[in-house]
């Protein structure tokens, strides 16, 4: 799937880390969540209330609502987990948590296969169509796109829509199998299946705490993703979550920046100013 993905894109910007502050930024994702959760269920009845009963809008209901099950089935084997983790032996943990990532990403898979595989020709199409019509009723002469950027941009919003959903799943997934009691579990379920994505949900849920980041998880998957562009942005993404939802000290966030290409400009100053404010209060 990766590798259809890196098709996509012509090009990548460097990801810039801003100043923001950790308390506010988690306020504001559980916030974010709780609307997007409310929004999608909203917007799953209106899509089944509202739609006929051609091929193609019954392909995508149905890739949407196992989406939808599978996001559900990710949270209960998440609790089962939890709750159970002293009981369960170790190899029944590491069955449950592998399920539950075989699962997160099979409905990737379909996602992808459907939007990108399938149709992605006639998306990047639709897309470059709205946008010249977008520009042709709006915009002046001079702010129109050629054919060729147009194409160039229609693929770099579909990348990013993945790139987003891909993030989310990995998240997802992580905060179900992941807390400190199911470390020994996390750590069986990689040795025993070694790949890129397993490798994601690893330091996604590393990267999930306060503690010090895993500089070792991250620097041997940048490694390995060095020739993936897709995977290596979804990399760089979940350590930006981290930095901006955990305090940081500056050499970590420099460390982040050498081994993954960030930009952090203007950290150093915004670091000092809140150290000096921090003194001043005191």
């Amino acid at each position: 799937m990766l590798e259809i993905i890196n098709q996509l894109p012509s090009h990548q910007s460097t990801q810039r880390i801003e100043d923001r502050d950790p308390e506010s930024e988690q306020q504001r994702a559980l916030k974010n969540r709780d609307v997007i959760d409310a929004e999608v269920r909203e917007r799953e009845q209106s899509t089944i209330d509202e739609s006929g009963s051609n091929d193609d809008t019954m392909e995508t209901l149905s890739t949407l609502a196992q989406a939808s099950v599978a996001v559900k089935t990710i949270d209960l084997l998440g609790v089962i987990l939890k709750n159970y983790y002293g009981s369960l032996k170790l190899d029944h943990k590491v069955n449950v948590s592998k399920e539950a990532v075989e699962l997160a990403f099979r409905s990737l898979f379909s996602f992808v296969d459907l939007f990108v595989n399938q149709n992605g020709d006639a998306l990047i199409d639709t897309l470059v169509e709205a946008r010249r019509e977008f520009e042709t009723n709006v915009l002046q002469n001079s702010q129109k796109k050629s054919d060729k950027e147009l194409e160039s941009w229609a693929r770099m919003f579909v990348f990013s829509i993945i790139r987003v959903l891909t993030r989310a799943i990995v998240k997802k997934v992580a905060r179900a199998i992941g807390s400190i009691q199911l470390r020994p579990t996390l750590e069986q379920l990689v040795d025993e299946n070694d790949s890129i994505g397993y490798r994601l949900v690893e330091v996604a849920v590393l990267l999930d705490t306060p503690s010090k980041i895993p500089r070792k998880e991250i620097k041997n998957l940048a490694g390995k993703l060095k020739n993936n562009a897709f995977g290596l942005q979804v990399l760089r993404d979940l350590a930006a979550q981290r930095v901006y939802r955990y305090p940081m000290e500056y050499d970590d966030k420099q460390w982040l920046a050498s081994i993954l290409g960030f930009s952090l400009t203007g950290q150093r100053i915004a670091d000092l100013d809140k150290s000096r404010r921090l003194l001043a209060s005191k």
